[in-house]
């Protein structure tokens, strides 16, 4: 009788079966990781559409919080959706929603948000205290921002502004 000896090492089906399993693997992984680079990438689109409506606030505020003589669209009681004041050199200065876009006048219109990526809903301006002393500004911004990759979420944004207190 012809003894066959084994020799140490796989078969053909077991290498076939731990390349399919290994291939499955393969595949999971990169599935997973195409999924976290397009979320990654959709998140920062986001961000700097945000980051540009937290820079137009930013300058409104730095106006706001130099500024004097604060007189509401609408009356100071109900907030308005618009306001007026004069600015530390002495100008006039309007901060309003036109066409879904905060703007500044004040010598020219300027435009401070983006108007590709940012439409404002609602703005509102509320004054609380006495002008000899200490007032303050609320803003209230509300709105839909879109990133170039199509993603539009809603936000809400609101902030008081403390007016500074400057000897004349």
């Amino acid at each position: 009788m012809i003894k066959v000896k084994s020799k140490p090492g796989f078969t053909l089906i077991e290498m076939m079966v731990s390349v399919a399993i290994f291939v499955m693997v393969a595949m999971i992984v990169s599935t997973i990781f195409v999924t976290m680079a397009q979320a990654y990438r959709r998140a920062q689109a986001m961000k700097t559409v945000i980051d540009n409506v937290h820079f137009a606030v930013d300058t409104m505020v730095l106006d706001l919080k130099n500024g004097r003589g604060y007189e509401v669209c609408g009356g100071p009681q109900e907030g308005g959706h618009c306001i007026e004041f004069t600015n530390l050199d002495g100008n006039k200065v309007e901060y309003k929603l036109k066409n879904g876009n905060l703007v500044v006048e004040n010598d020219e219109e300027g435009i401070l948000t983006d108007q590709a990526s940012i439409t404002i809903k609602r703005l509102n301006f509320n004054v609380q205290g006495e002008e000899s002393f200490h007032q303050k500004v609320q803003i209230v911004l509300q709105g839909e921002a879109e990133s170039f990759l199509g993603d539009s979420t809603e936000f809400s944004l609101q902030t008081v502004v403390s007016k500074r207190y400057v000897q004349e």
